[in-house]
């Protein structure tokens, strides 16, 4: 049988329409990518002189529904093209232009709210591939939520494995424990505790490593295992929970709409009185549903909602800051849990409080299912950056010829940094020790560092390179 995957050498052309937040962290996504480059068109010479001075990417004045425009920044020669604009419109267009004129082998537009006709979507769909942020975002503030000790969540293997962000505190049952004797006290629950970042420094570890006071932990685990994890660090989940959201807009609603399905109670409070009407037309067949106008960055409204009493409160409006403040505020009067929205990089590390319990970042969300897009192939079927930091995970699956079929995990000789979380196993998945045999069109999730990446094809054979 032929080898399944071929080295890559020549470099992969991507154009990127919008140097906006969202084209910012699109561009980001793919700065450390060597085998790529990049070429971004944006209206504003302003705003494309402070993205290029940050990346090394070439960047391009001018209107990108413009033929002139696009072949100036090398549309003929381009590989995927990447729509970003703050118009939905101006990005679907230009993504169907550069398939259709130009033939470009993957074209993306990003999406704020989707189209509602689904029989035009479905035939633009047919030609390009689309991310609907308030999609990708509504997933994972739902995961997050659902999940009380998760400060953020993802999913592989077709949602049978949760990957989950843990903020180890004072009163956690796995401090100043070693991994070892977490795992032995586990009583057969498989998990990996997959990634520790400590000071701002990331580390895989072993099982000799002891767990610190305000050490945020990656957590891998069988999604059918999420009430015995919830179990080992004391977490008890009411059958009915109160939640409290704040903001407005189409992601907003889809996420409400997500909780009202997991049997929440929801209160929607709006910032604009003008908005109220149609949110409330819009949950008119929901009982648990209740919206109001108001400011929840004021105390004597989340006292009169009785924020204490909430399991959970979202503040999701456009203003990062306002977001913060309010989490902040909420976790003060009581609430068990808070998620803000935070897009702004210089922001994030003013989140980082102990009294918000998740952050989302839909620009960033958004910037990692285009990641994913671009390296859909049938080595590499996800890639997703692990938060802010250089650890990556790569499913990958194994081909016949690599050298590690079967054998155990234990015998592999894996570099320091790489550590198998998971192995998925014809649909279906398991957590692996050392002894876990790997076999041929297994995949494997991979947990590793960025600088790391270069040496999967000497681990696992001649994998296809992104680099």
């Amino acid at each position: 049988m032929k080898a399944m995957f071929k080295k890559k050498i020549n470099k992969k052309n991507i154009i990127i329409v919008g140097a906006g937040e969202r084209g910012l962290y699109i561009a980001y996504a793919f700065a450390a990518e060597e085998n790529l480059n990049v070429t971004i068109i944006d209206l504003d010479p302003v705003r494309l002189q402070a993205v290029q001075s940050s990346l090394n990417a070439v960047g391009i004045v001018g209107d990108a529904l413009s033929p002139l425009v696009l072949e100036e920044a090398g549309i003929q020669n381009a590989d995927i093209c990447i729509t970003c604009t703050n118009s939905d419109e101006t990005n679907i267009v230009c993504a169907l232009i550069a398939k259709q004129q130009y033939n470009i082998a993957q074209c993306i537009a990003v999406s704020s709210d989707g189209l509602r006709n689904r029989s035009i979507l479905k035939r633009i769909k047919a030609q390009i591939d689309i991310v609907n942020t308030s999609a990708v975002t509504t997933i994972a503030t739902l995961a997050v939520g659902r999940i009380p000790l998760a400060t953020e969540a993802s999913s592989f293997g077709n949602n049978t494995l949760l990957f989950i962000g843990y903020r180890v505190n004072e009163e956690s049952p796995w401090v100043h424990k070693k991994i070892a004797e977490i795992r032995e006290q586990a009583e057969g629950t498989q998990f990996i505790i997959a990634c520790v970042i400590r000071d701002g420094a990331v580390m895989i570890p072993s099982g000799d490593n002891k767990l610190q006071p305000y050490d945020y932990v990656y957590i891998i685990f069988l999604r059918e295992e999420m009430q015995m994890i919830n179990d080992m660090l004391h977490v008890s989940i009411e059958p009915m929970q109160k939640a409290i959201v704040f903001g407005y807009g189409d992601t907003v609603n889809q996420f409400v709409s997500g909780l009202l399905r997991n049997h929440y109670n929801v209160t929607l409070i709006c910032p604009h009185g003008e908005k109220l009407p149609a949110i409330q037309k819009y949950f008119s067949h929901r009982p648990r549903f209740k919206a109001v106008t108001g400011d929840a960055s004021s105390m004597k409204l989340q006292l009169q909602k009785e924020v204490s009493r909430a399991s959970l409160f979202v503040s999701a409006v456009p203003e990062d800051y306002v977001n913060i403040g309010t989490c902040i505020m909420a976790k003060f009067l009581g609430v068990k849990k808070t998620v803000a929205f935070v897009n702004t990089y210089n922001l994030f590390d003013a989140a980082q409080s102990e009294d918000i319990d998740g952050i989302i970042s839909p620009r960033l969300l958004v910037a990692r299912e285009v990641k994913k897009l671009v390296f859909k192939t049938p080595s590499t079927i996800n890639y997703t950056t692990i938060g802010e930091t250089n650890m990556e995970v790569r499913e990958l699956l194994i081909p016949e010829t690599s050298p590690v079929v079967d054998k155990c995990i234990k015998d592999l000789k894996l570099p320091k940094n790489y550590l198998i979380g998971a192995v998925i196993r014809k649909n279906v998945s398991l957590i692996p020790n050392g002894d876990t045999l790997i076999q041929a069109l297994d995949t494997i999730v991979l947990f590793t560092l960025l600088e790391e990446v270069n040496k999967l094809s000497k681990v696992f054979g001649e994998v296809q390179e992104h680099k």
